[in-house]
């Protein structure tokens, strides 16, 4: 007699499907949710430490890098700039270091430096931008700190800032509040302030020091962003808070 062995019924797999994981260490591009505004690296004239993603350009106007300026995203970590300063006869440089790169926070380390080429002498243009005629080379260096959810942002920065003709030194902060009121636009308010550190001498730039005591150079701006996923535009209006400015 033949008798017939039941067989185990074998089920499908239950394996889950691998999953790609980012690398360890990766610095990830912030998103800001319910938004797709363009500029978050810069407000007004002032950075923030937010970057650009790695390998993506942006072209800049009005900004501290000058008239116009052209960033990239260097890495996932690193991104610079360069650009035409307002004295013309020069060029601005700047690189943004990403510490932490992630949703709703950023930290960054901000260096900056405008080079004119004829160092001394009148010109022009020697009454625009951050250095002109004998001021000499200037540079500004710290953190940027950025927070921010759907609605609303804040971004702050604190640096060393010299012209080195002049000597001296400066600290140089900034502070930035941002409002979503509707996609595509934003109220911003922001205060920037210089205070000396070191007093700045010149023989040959007196309209550039001061009278002798340390100079505290505090300024509050207002107005909106325009943006499409492609375009952001800072529209405001700049006010000097102390009689020095």
């Amino acid at each position: 007699e033949t008798r017939e062995v039941p067989q185990a019924r074998r089920w499908p797999s239950m394996r889950r499907a691998p999953v790609a994981r980012r690398g360890e260490g990766e610095l990830r591009r912030p998103v800001q949710r319910g938004s797709e505004d363009p500029g978050m690296s810069q407000h007004f004239q002032m950075p923030s430490a937010v970057l650009l993603r790695y390998g993506d350009f942006a072209g800049m106007y009005l900004t501290h890098l000058g008239w116009v300026g052209l960033r990239r995203g260097l890495t996932r970590a690193i991104d610079v700039g360069v650009g035409v300063p307002y004295y013309f006869l020069g060029v601005s440089l700047d690189a943004r270091v990403g510490f932490v790169q992630r949703e709703g926070f950023a930290a960054a380390w901000w260096a900056y430096a405008t080079i004119p080429f004829v160092a001394e002498g009148e010109r022009p243009t020697s009454q625009l931008g951050f250095t002109w005629s004998f001021a000499g080379l200037g540079w500004a260096t710290g953190p940027l700190v950025s927070l921010w959810n759907d609605r609303i942002g804040v971004h702050a920065g604190v640096h060393l800032a010299q012209r080195t003709g002049l000597g001296g030194a400066w600290l140089f902060s900034h502070v930035t509040a941002e409002v979503r009121l509707v996609e595509g636009i934003k109220l911003l308010l922001q205060g920037v302030s210089f205070n000396e550190l070191s007093l700045e001498k010149s023989d040959t730039a007196r309209p550039l020091v001061g009278n002798g005591s340390a100079r505290w150079l505090p300024y509050g701006l207002a107005g909106v962003r325009f943006y499409t996923r492609r375009f952001s535009a800072d529209m405001g209006a700049l006010a000097p808070l102390s009689r020095d400015c």
